[in-house]
């Protein structure tokens, strides 16, 4: 079982991902390394690269937008993806040569766990979904699932833990009073300034 530090929700603004794309030819012996691939990159200097790139801080992207970021896509029907890189501001145009995906942003729910248990922490996330009564998964083909590696190793060496955060597409059910107050609302994201 995940150890669930917290389970919020959280809006992110328009975005311009940077990074690279893996997909299923490149598995090894039918599984995807995915500690190699991310090792690969801190290895090379690939985060360093794009980081150089980015006019501002990272921060300023959004609240936790100072992290190295792995993106999901698993649909049925679909080829698998996995991509690693970073968010920039949306309108970054030298990418280094690095694959581009402009991210539409939107709301997601997050969790904040330890132990590197990603399934308990995904089940965890798909329960609180279920049961806010206000929320559903956002199955959006341009939306993405995602981590945040926030851990560095003497944060580990202190905690005895790596820490990660999990971010669920979500969107507001229709027919809740969150959906009638969005509809209402001249800035929508004032809906999820809150965590």
């Amino acid at each position: 079982m995940a150890k669930i530090i917290k389970t919020y929700r959280q809006n992110i603004a328009l975005l311009r991902f940077i990074g690279k794309k893996y997909d299923n030819a490149d598995r090894t012996t039918g599984t995807f390394d995915v500690k190699q691939k991310w090792g690969e990159w801190f290895e090379n200097g690939w985060f360093d690269t794009i980081e150089k790139r980015i006019n501002g801080s990272l921060d300023d992207i959004y609240e936790d937008g100072d992290a190295y970021i792995g993106l999901l896509r698993n649909k049925s029907g679909e080829p698998y993806q996995y991509w690693i890189g970073m968010f920039t501001p949306e309108n970054t145009e030298d990418t280094g040569g690095y694959e581009v995906i402009d991210f539409p942003g939107g709301l997601y729910a997050v969790v904040n766990y330890a132990d590197n248990d990603a399934e308990g922490a995904h089940k965890h996330i798909q329960k609180w979904v279920e049961e806010s009564g206000c929320f559903t998964p956002d199955d959006n083909a341009n939306r993405h699932f995602m981590w945040h590696f926030i851990s560095t190793e003497a944060a580990k060496a202190a905690m005895g833990y790596y820490q990660y955060d999990f971010y669920f597409p979500i969107r507001i059910m229709e027919g809740t009073k969150w959906a009638n107050r969005l509809k209402t609302q001249t800035n929508p994201g004032e809906l999820y300034s809150e965590k």
